[in-house]
């Protein structure tokens, strides 16, 4: 009997061990996803999950990371206003001699957004080429019921973002 009982003693600890499951990426987004509705919804208690629908995974690439992103948004705005003045000279041509003195300054500030451009450009492509490889986000569509503020239970369908450290980072309601 003492060596049974030995024997259960040792072998359970190792029977509860192999049972232990570790979490996939799927289930830490959806246990992201519970924490934001437990932080924004009007009732949590009356929380009730339907359905999980389209769980992705993807790869953000230089353009979206935290240095490419400013980098980028540079680029279009002085590409934007570059072609801005270049329209507004076209303008001040149709007008006449007299509007020779504007027409050369809005040339005059296309040429410098375009130097802009250039010189961001230049930083852009060095930057892009030390980045080795995106963040991963996650999405994926939530069916669940809920009290709203008038304490009726409703039914949402809802789009989350989750960022690579399992926060909740965009929320678009499907309904």
């Amino acid at each position: 009997m003492k060596k049974l009982l030995f024997i259960l003693l040792i072998t359970i600890p190792f029977i509860s061990f192999s049972q232990t499951k570790t979490l996939t990426n799927e289930d830490k987004v959806k246990i992201a996803v519970r924490k934001h509705h437990s932080l924004t919804m009007n009732d949590f208690k009356s929380y009730q999950s339907v359905q999980w629908l389209d769980y992705q995974k993807k790869y953000l690439g230089f353009e979206l990371s935290k240095v490419g992103k400013p980098l980028n948004d540079s680029l279009e705005n002085f590409k934007g206003t570059s072609e801005l003045y270049i329209e507004i000279s076209k303008e001040y041509k149709n007008l006449g001699q007299e509007f020779n003195q504007k027409r050369g300054e809005a040339l005059n500030n296309a040429k410098l957004y375009l130097n802009k451009y250039d010189a961001t450009n230049v930083i852009f492509e060095k930057e892009k080429a030390k980045f080795t490889s995106g963040t991963p986000e996650y999405f994926i569509t939530h069916v669940f019921r809920g009290k709203n503020a008038y304490s009726a239970l409703i039914i949402q369908t809802m789009r989350f973002s989750v960022n690579y450290q399992y926060k909740v980072v965009d929320t678009q309601k499907l309904d």
